[in-house]
């Protein structure tokens, strides 16, 4: 399999192998020339920002990131990522891989000074963030690198935005319950290593919104206050939902035939 990237740094170097890259490239190519457009610019990013040193990519390279010229990771596709640390690494603690999926964590294994480990994407697309934890003279360290995973039938700017919309208006937020190796994020960033995946913007509209909702009510009636009141009430009279502990020990009642009782219940009211 050919090599199609290759990383040095002071601690560690990578090298990622997959088999015909040209293949996938060219299905994406097609797709995207029939809407008039080329095959998209990408970049692989870093922390800290001194994680890597050379690379065989050079041109267009800003701090914290290299430019690629063209797509390297596609879905649905095996790649082979070889991490080798320099002898200045500790061997033990031995060295292990930072994501938030065990399946990917499991998927590297050590062997003297290299640390490899198979991937395939499946149909997971956006950005793929992969981390390093090791330790330099009993120190701990951590690094990371992220790069977008790229579909071969679809415009992942365009088409993407578009299907999530339309399922977000019907199913808000359930789509983060099916990505998993890969994460969207806002296109625009001022910053070179902001992360803001779209499921926190998700949540933090709907936090938003129910503030919103909570201030409106209290500006409506600012003097307003919720006041408990209890009642005793028979079992035919009680309406609505009732506490669990309350529900277990009228079910015990019913069950052991004790005799008919009132039952204290807790309601609020705005006055």
């Amino acid at each position: 399999m050919p090599e199609i990237l290759t990383l040095q740094g002071d601690y560690w170097s990578l090298g990622v192998w997959t088999r015909d890259i040209e293949s996938p490239r060219r299905t994406l190519r097609r797709t995207l020339e029939k809407r008039g457009k080329t095959l998209p610019e990408t970049v692989v990013r870093f922390s800290p920002e001194s994680v890597v040193l050379r690379c065989e990519f050079q041109e267009g390279n800003k701090p914290g990131s290299i430019h690629l010229p063209d797509p390297l990771f596609f879905e649905n596709r095996l790649y082979e990522f070889d991490f080798r640390f320099a002898d200045s690494v500790d061997s033990s603690p031995e060295p292990r891989v930072l994501h938030r999926l065990v399946s990917i964590c499991d998927a590297f294994h050590l062997s003297g000074r290299s640390f490899r480990g198979s991937v395939n994407f499946g149909n997971n697309i956006g950005w793929f963030r992969l981390g390093l934890r090791f330790f330099v003279a009993k120190r701990p360290m951590e690094h990371f690198l992220a790069f977008e995973v790229f579909p071969t039938k679809m415009d992942m700017k365009e088409d993407l935005d578009r299907i999530t919309q339309m399922v977000d208006k019907t199913y808000p937020l359930w789509r983060f319950s099916f990505v998993q190796k890969t994460e969207q994020e806002l296109a625009a960033s001022k910053k070179p290593h902001e992360r803001f995946p779209l499921l926190w913007l998700a949540l933090f509209r709907s936090l938003r919104e129910e503030l919103v909702t909570a201030v409106t009510v209290l500006s409506r009636s600012p003097h307003s206050r919720l006041v408990s009141r209890d009642r005793l009430l028979q079992l035919e009279k009680i309406k609505g939902s009732v506490s669990p502990r309350l529900e277990e020990r009228i079910a015990e009642e019913i069950t052991g035939g004790g005799k008919q009782r009132r039952y204290r219940i807790e309601t609020r009211k705005n006055t």
